[in-house]
């Protein structure tokens, strides 16, 4: 017989098979889930907020870039460049915050993912896919295209007989 206490490891063990262990994983997956849709909301809003402005922008540099070669052409092609230049910065550091702060932080990991079922388990998934899906991808896609109208601003400045849009 082991009269020895039990090792961190064997006694993180036992107390993960006890039942009012996995009911206080559960609330607390279930309050950083409430947490992390407030935040993807939040997001996704302040990202939907900068394309709107990327589409403004991306207008104004057609509208521009088709205009003959002149001083106020040139200014205002610096302009839209560096409102693009902020909305990309700006966009880049927001994400950070919220992939730092709310999806490293709120999503669970798969271990606590097993301990959740039902209702619990159906918004962990629905918000994982939604930030892997929907949030992830359209972020790179607008700092993309901030990056490429980034671009075809300078070339139109080096350029004034490029008239692509």
């Amino acid at each position: 017989m082991n009269l020895s206490p039990p090792s961190e490891a064997e006694l993180a063990e036992i107390i993960q098979r006890e039942e009012w262990f996995a009911e206080a994983t559960r609330a607390r997956i279930e309050d950083a889930m409430d947490q992390f849709r407030t935040a993807i909301d939040a997001f996704d809003d302040h990202r939907l907020r900068i394309a709107a402005k990327v589409v403004s922008l991306t207008a104004r540099m057609a509208e521009t870039i088709a205009l003959p070669e002149s001083v106020a052409r040139g200014r205002t092609l610096t302009q839209i460049r560096d409102a693009a230049t902020q909305l990309r910065h700006d966009l880049i550091r927001a994400e950070r915050v919220f992939i730092r702060r709310d999806v490293r932080m709120l999503l669970p990991t798969p271990e606590e993912l097993s301990l959740c079922e039902g209702p619990l388990e159906k918004l962990c998934t629905a918000l994982h896919e939604r930030y892997k899906n929907t949030t992830e991808p359209d972020t790179r896609q607008c700092v993309s295209i901030l990056e490429s109208l980034i671009t075809r601003c300078r070339c139109g400045q080096n350029n004034p007989t490029d008239r692509r849009t």
